[in-house]
């Protein structure tokens, strides 16, 4: 297989809080048999070169070598440059919540399984006011009232679907796009 990744972790430089700095888990990554690495901001968006290892072999690798070099547990969830186009692409789809012009407003929550569809039917939207539509194993959510006061936040989806997850806002989802497009040429 050819092409790029995005392993995405959760809850990494959140503040003071689970340090994992982003040069050395670059270098760590590299020394680790990853190539072409790189990263998007602080928040745990790592690109790297996609090798035809099963996803779940890499997040967990990547997982261990994060919780062995710098003490921080975080699951990682990873998608293909393909797999980032979809997501990018389902949200213009019908019954998506639509964009709003503030890009932090809206939340893809990356599940690192497809959820169990009766779990998914258990989620009411009459029940929430944050608006969301979930396609294969993402959820897009509206959050009016920012991330920050989100209820419909990734620990949420973790919980009532049973999956691993994390969230990234639009601007990141789609410079993470921008960036795995361009390398792919």
């Amino acid at each position: 297989m050819s092409g790029r990744r995005v392993l995405l972790l959760r809850g990494v430089n959140l503040g003071a809080r689970n340090k994992v700095p982003m040069a050395r888990l670059r270098e760590l990554l590299g020394t680790e048999g990853f190539s072409g690495v790189g990263s998007y901001l602080q928040s745990g968006n790592v690109l790297v070169d996609d090798d035809g290892t099963p996803e779940t072999v890499v997040a967990d690798r990547v997982s261990a070598l994060v919780l062995a070099y710098f003490d921080v547990v975080s699951p990682c969830v990873v998608r293909s440059a393909a797999e980032l186009r979809a997501t990018v692409a389902a949200a213009g789809r019908p019954g998506a919540p639509a964009l709003p012009d503030d890009p932090q407003l809206y939340t893809v929550v990356f599940l690192a399984e497809e959820p169990d569809p009766d779990l998914v039917a258990g989620v009411d939207p009459a029940d929430h006011e944050e608006e969301f539509l979930v396609v294969g194993r993402d959820v897009h959510v509206l959050t009016p009232l920012g991330t920050r006061n989100a209820r419909l936040s990734h620990a949420f989806w973790e919980r009532r679907l049973r999956v691993t997850a994390t969230a990234r806002n639009w601007r990141t989802v789609t410079a993470l796009d921008r960036l795995l497009a361009a390398a792919d040429g």
